[in-house]
């Protein structure tokens, strides 16, 4: 147990990334709900092999997404019925061919009205889509979410220098913050090379001395 008086403490310095000081929950609630989602440049739809127009990819929130994993999961619970399935090769690949259907369904919108969608439900998705037509609109969906958000997975060699640069003179770690797995591979191989020419292009150097 504590006894006697606390020592007094500054107050913690606001971070950001919150709301400013002063500011009104609600206000900047309303603001941020009303900010618009990326939208894709018109895609062709293919549908059983005839192309029938054109959609847009909305790049889905946060909750759209966990709405797509947990009627995914329910849709595949149904379709195994009383069957304790759940964790086998049958259950996961329904799974994932569900949650790419529910994924289509809320990413595609109508272009000249990206408000409403281009597919009514899940069942209008598989009634109108092969298995192939509805990869290719994934692929093209995953595409645009990559390009669109701060996480980047292409890293040049000007990038992976002045990164580099910042942890040599910084060591802040936040600097990896945007970089995913792939575009963190390449980082190392390139500090790698750095420090450690190619075994075959030192052998061939070794060769020719």
């Amino acid at each position: 147990m504590i006894t006697g008086q606390l020592p007094q403490r500054p107050a913690p310095k606001q971070q950001g990334g919150g709301p400013p000081k002063d500011a009104d929950p609600s206000e900047v609630w309303a603001k941020l709900s009303q900010l618009p989602r990326p939208l894709s440049s018109p895609h062709t739809l293919v549908c059983k092999g005839q192309e029938v127009g054109t959609v847009v990819f909305r790049v889905l929130s946060s909750g759209e997404l966990s709405s797509v994993y947990v009627n995914a999961h329910r849709a595949t619970k149904e379709a195994f019925g009383d069957e304790d399935a759940k964790g086998t090769v049958a259950f996961e690949e329904v799974y994932s061919d569900q949650k790419a259907l529910h994924l289509i369904q809320l990413a595609c919108r109508q272009p000249d009205a990206p408000a409403f969608p281009v597919f009514l439900n899940v069942k209008d998705v598989r009634e109108h889509l092969t298995d192939d037509e509805a990869a290719v609109l994934l692929a093209a969906y995953n595409i645009f979410r990559r390009e669109s958000g701060p996480i980047l997975s292409e890293l040049s060699i000007e990038d992976a220098d002045a990164i580099e640069s910042i942890l040599a003179k910084t060591g802040n770690r936040f600097a990896l913050a945007r970089y995913n797995s792939e575009a963190m591979a390449d980082l190392v191989m390139h500090l790698v090379s750095k420090l450690h020419p190619p075994i075959v292009a030192q052998e061939e150097a070794d060769a020719t001395a």
